[in-house]
């Protein structure tokens, strides 16, 4: 996730709840596995500028394990946590229903990165279209096959980003979407 797309979700967030102050964090990792490690201190990073212009609280909440996830949830609750952003890895999208059970369960709003996870019954997500992201890594290692030394491929980002909306999460949870954010989606889940 890009530094740009932390602040967009959190003024999304914002958009939806106006009033929103404490947003939590949930990045899992394998202590094994620097790699999300990274990830997860990243996003945090890049969560810290936007949320201190929007005067919001960041809460993280890194999981190191399944069994921790339920000890996450639960501290969010006694830290008053009012929304929530998930941290797109494979731990948390082999784990999305449950996730997204808990996020229900304690009736928080939350954003995710991918569209599993809104199809999951997750709320909104906002995130790169992985499926033009896997194609062109496809692309990419044709390249290489066909004999391209990898080092002078350019570095690419993401360029199109896809907001995504269950609105049977909304009605389940009491939000009410704001017209403008639903005009804005790339999809709306009835």
């Amino acid at each position: 996730m890009g530094p740009e797309l932390a602040g967009r979700k959190l003024q999304l967030l914002r958009d939806i709840i106006p009033d929103v102050r404490r947003v939590a964090v949930l990045a899992l990792a394998h202590a094994t596995e620097a790699g999300f490690a990274t990830g997860a201190r990243l996003l945090l990073e890049s969560l810290r500028q936007p949320a201190q212009q929007l005067g919001i609280e960041i809460l993280p909440h890194p999981a190191g394990v399944v069994a921790e996830i339920a000890k996450a949830f639960a501290a969010m609750r006694s830290e008053k946590a009012q929304a929530l952003i998930v941290q797109a890895n494979q731990l948390t999208l082999d784990r999305r229903t449950l996730i997204a059970e808990l996020v229900a369960k304690q009736r928080l709003l939350a954003i995710y990165d991918t569209t599993h996870f809104a199809e999951a019954g997750g709320l909104i997500s906002y995130g790169p279209d992985f499926v033009k992201i896997y194609r062109r890594a496809a692309e990419m290692v044709v390249t290489i096959l066909k004999g391209m030394n990898p080092a002078d491929i350019p570095f690419e980002q993401p360029d199109t980003y896809e907001l995504v909306i269950n609105m049977k999460t909304a009605k389940a949870l009491g939000i009410k979407i704001p017209h403008s954010i639903l005009l804005r989606a790339d999809r709306v889940i009835e």
